[in-house]
């Protein structure tokens, strides 16, 4: 899976969230997040699959995040919004 930029949903959201950089999913799509520049930093709302939380995924999802933030020089101010339990 990995990291996709979906315009039609940056169309939808930029307006609420700010600029809009990319969705990741992960291998078995147990973790959605999208990914929004916020100031300096890059801010990931995480979402889980029906059935998952953030203890219950096997996929591994937060060193992805962080080395993409890290890639796009925004790791410095780096945060998680976690949705669900």
């Amino acid at each position: 899976m990995g990291f996709e930029r979906d315009e039609e949903f940056a169309k939808e959201v930029e307006n609420y969230f700010g600029e809009y950089v990319s969705t990741f999913r992960s291998k078995s799509n147990q973790v959605r997040a999208d990914l929004f520049k916020e100031g300096d930093g890059l801010v990931a709302h995480v979402s889980f699959a029906q059935g998952f939380t953030s203890g219950s995924v096997d996929d591994p999802y937060l060193t992805e995040l962080k080395a993409f933030a890290d890639e796009k020089g925004l790791g410095s101010n780096f945060r998680l919004l976690m949705s669900g339990s």
